[in-house]
């Protein structure tokens, strides 16, 4: 009988949600954004990006919960921060961007995942 109880509690108990280190969400893939496209990669919570359009560059973040906290740099030299939330669908990101050391004071910074992604 012990083997009983032991058996079935092995079988249900198991990881509370994604192991350490998988935010569980993913930003990666093309983004169609209000400042052009966004192609992101994502490994674990780690993201690596790179955007053009009006402007071009990189960025480089980490994902928390649905939030990506980035850097940005463009090879003009300017560079800042920003953050992207995603949409409980994961079809939508909604952010802001700020230069230097502002992650909101740039304006805003939305898009939808592109088509087939």
């Amino acid at each position: 009988a012990l083997l009983f109880l032991i058996v079935p509690f092995t079988l249900i108990a198991g990881p509370d949600g994604p192991p350490a280190g998988d935010p569980g969400v993913s930003f990666a893939g093309t983004w169609n954004t209000n400042w052009g496209p966004l192609n992101i990669t994502q490994n674990g919570d780690q993201v690596t990006g790179s955007y053009s359009g009006r402007f071009s560059g990189t960025i480089t973040g980490t994902v928390s919960g649905n939030r990506l906290s980035f850097s940005w740099r463009q090879p003009n030299g300017e560079y800042g921060k920003g953050y992207f939330e995603l949409s409980g669908d994961g079809n939508k990101i909604i952010g802001r961007w700020g230069s230097v050391s502002s992650d909101s004071n740039g304006g805003s910074w939305t898009g939808e995942r592109a088509a087939g992604q």
